[in-house]
């Protein structure tokens, strides 16, 4: 559920939600800009905006979309290696704890993040404000950004230990976790990557 933030309902009668994004549950490979969502252009509301509102609109709704996008990333690195089998069976507690880190913690910041941005964009065709949400996370939940960032040194080390020493698990099975950790790696740089593009907003 998403997190309670002071002023953000918005006051007056409840709104029912002009836009169902559920970027969290969307399958599409990018989401199309602001001006361009279809109860955007319905709605008539373009026609009566200036270029530099229209600009504000569309950094409002590309920290959405970059939250979304990092949230995704996350999941894959959860289902796809934090709980692999071969990965859990084959490393011990201290590599997956130094590979994978607080990235558990991180997610749960992320998704009452994009749960709070979702239910604001939804709201209104025109989105009102999102820098009281920022705001409210930032000094809630985002601690944990922090303590995953601080434990990167510690990754590469573990990253460099686990391909370059043999685990006793056959050839087959070295393999399969030699490139899983690879693509871990990747997964990581592109989890620190959509972060920052989501700060840079």
């Amino acid at each position: 559920m998403g997190t309670a933030v002071p002023g953000g309902g918005g006051g007056g009668m409840p709104s029912i939600p002009v836009m169902q994004l559920q970027l969290r549950n969307s399958t599409h490979g990018s989401i199309n800009l602001w001006q361009n969502l279809e109860p955007v252009r319905q709605s008539g509301v373009l026609a009566n905006m200036s270029p530099r509102e229209v600009t504000l609109q569309e950094a409002m709704f590309e920290l959405v979309t970059s939250e979304a996008s990092y949230y995704k990333s996350m999941e894959l690195l959860e289902s796809h290696f934090l709980r692999n089998p071969i990965l859990v069976n084959t490393l011990n507690q201290s590599e997956m704890h130094f590979i994978f880190s607080n990235i558990e913690d991180v997610m749960k910041a992320s998704e009452r993040f994009l749960i709070d941005l979702e239910n604001r964009v939804e709201k209104s065709v025109k989105i009102l404000d999102v820098c009281d949400l920022v705001d409210y996370h930032a000094k809630k939940h985002f601690h944990v950004f922090v303590t995953y960032v601080s434990n990167q040194n510690y990754q590469e080390q573990a990253y460099r230990r686990i391909l370059w020493v043999p685990l006793g698990t056959g050839h087959d099975c070295h393999t399969i976790v030699c490139v899983s950790i690879l693509s871990i790696k990747k997964q990581m740089q592109q989890v620190s990557a959509d972060s920052l593009a989501s700060f840079a907003v």
